[in-house]
Formats: C-alpha cells, sequence, structure tokens
C-alpha cells in the first residue's frame, strides 16, 4: 500500500475533526426538556398545542427528510462509480481517454489506481461538507434558514441535473460540490420541523431518526436498480435531484406550513 499518498487528505480530515470537536467540547448546547426551567408567557404562546400529525411544518418535515436522506446516502453510495465512468472514457478509437485534471490530482496523491483517485475527490467533497456546515450557519443570520434551504436546494438540483447530462470529463469536477449546499439541508430541516413543538419535541425528533434508518436503507438499492435497468449511472442520481426538490420546496412553502401548524394548535385548544 502506498502510504505517502494518504498523507494529504487525511491531514486535512483530520485538522476538521479537531476543528469540529474543539467547536462542540466549547459550546453549550441548549436543552429541550420543558421541564428544565420556567417558560415565558411569550414562548407559552407559542407551543403548539395540535397532535404532530395535525402540524403540516412537521409532517412536511418528516417527508422532506426522509427524501433528503434517501439524496445524500445515494449521492454517496454512487459517487465514485460516477466519478470512475466520467472522468476515464474511451475516443473513437476505443483508446481510454483519463481526464487531465483527474490524472494530476492521482499523481498528486499518489494514487495507484483509478479507484483510489475518485475516493481522494470525496475528501474533497468532505472538505467542502464541512466548509458548508460552518459557513451556513452564520449565513442564516443574515437569510433566513427556511430560504438558505431552498436557495442550496436549488444549487443541488442544477449541480444533479449536470450530473444526469454526463458531460464526460466535465461533470465529475461539479460533483463535489453537491457536499456543500448538502451541508445544511439535515440539520436546518431537523431544526425547523421541530420548532414550536414544546413538549413533543421529543417524540417528534425521534420520526427524524426513523426516517434516517428508512431512507438510507432503500436509496442506494433504488439507485443500483436504475443503474442496471438504464446501463447508466447518470439516470440512477434520478433519486438524489427528487430529494433535493423536496428540500427547495419544503424551504419555499415552510413560513405557510408554520402558520397552518399554528391555526391547528388554536383550533384545539378552543
Amino acid at each position: 500500500m502506498d502510504f505517502g499518498g494518504l498523507l494529504i487528505p487525511y491531514v486535512v480530515l483530520g485538522c476538521v475533526v479537531l476543528v469540529v470537536f474543539g467547536v462542540f467540547w466549547f459550546i453549550r448546547l441548549p436543552s429541550i426538556d420543558g421541564q428544565q426551567g420556567k417558560e415565558s408567557p411569550a414562548e407559552d404562546a407559542s407551543v403548539h398545542k395540535a397532535p404532530l400529525i395535525r402540524q403540516p411544518h412537521f409532517t412536511w418535515g418528516i417527508v422532506t427528510q426522509f427524501l433528503y436522506i434517501a439524496a445524500q446516502v445515494g449521492v454517496n453510495a454512487f459517487a465514485v462509480n460516477y466519478i470512475l465512468e466520467n472522468a476515464i472514457t474511451r475516443n473513437g478509437a476505443g483508446a481510454v481517454v483519463t481526464d487531465w485534471l483527474f490524472a494530476w490530482y492521482g499523481s498528486v496523491t499518489r494514487a495507484t489506481r483509478p479507484e483510489a483517485t475518485a475516493a481522494y475527490v470525496i475528501t474533497i467533497a468532505m472538505v467542502l461538507y464541512a466548509t458548508g456546515r460552518f459557513t451556513g450557519a452564520a449565513i442564516s443570520r443574515v437569510i433566513k434558514p427556511n430560504l438558505l434551504l431552498a436557495y442550496y436546494g436549488i444549487a443541488n438540483c442544477l449541480i444533479i441535473l449536470l450530473i444526469m447530462a454526463d458531460i464526460k470529463q466535465v461533470s465529475w469536477r461539479i460533483l463535489p460540490f453537491c457536499w456543500l449546499f448538502m451541508s445544511i439541508m439535515f440539520p436546518f430541516i431537523f431544526a425547523m420541523s421541530l420548532r414550536n413543538l414544546g413538549p413533543q419535541t421529543k417524540m417528534a425528533a425521534s420520526f427524524h431518526v426513523m426516517a434516517v434508518g428508512a431512507a438510507g436503507s432503500i436509496a442506494a438499492v433504488l439507485m443500483g436498480w436504475l443503474w442496471d435497468r438504464y446501463h447508466n449511472v447518470g439516470i440512477s442520481f434520478t433519486v438524489p435531484l427528487i430529494g433535493f426538490i423536496a428540500a427547495t420546496i419544503y424551504g419555499l412553502v415552510y413560513p405557510r406550513l408554520l402558520e397552518k401548524s399554528g391555526r391547528a394548535a388554536v383550533t384545539t385548544q378552543s
């Protein structure tokens, strides 16, 4: 094994892990237990009393989370395969043609096989993911979280469409940016769907856990079936496209959904 080729990506990943660990070591996370502390009247008034099933900002949040996780798992599972098919092609004479950027990156990382080079490309994607997570939190102070979710969803829809277009030796370069815009989606959907749920928050959060498990178990299988059915890995990215469309729509209609949830709570109280 060429351990020298592991140095650059793993040093970068190590730095990212240390930064993440340091941030969460010093940040004090708030408690969601409604029994701790005394809520103010304003906070009491904001809590939705309706059953979870009658609060559309929550129910559609679960659906969106399910579809997004399917998109994330699918992109993660098929990224290496797609990069190899898109970066390494054959010309009219049948000779193998490798994208110069892919070949250069392989020489920098000292990867011994194309598969290893493709895996190192995913390392760049992971760095973009971490960067997006931290910058997204800062940007959300300027742009409303639901709009930021919608903007990032639109960006990933465009990226996936370019991936599905399968522009040889071009589309693979765009794929890593998908992780940049995926970075905020899970926590934003999670937090938005749990807003104003009060004592029901813990129960509601458990549905997100179930959505993660369910979506993760079917996404890769479905994408694999599409690839086998149509003999084109680009077509299989229809599954992630659906997930990012769902995230975009949820971000755009979220204020209306939250308002309906509030009205449902008032109806229940009366």
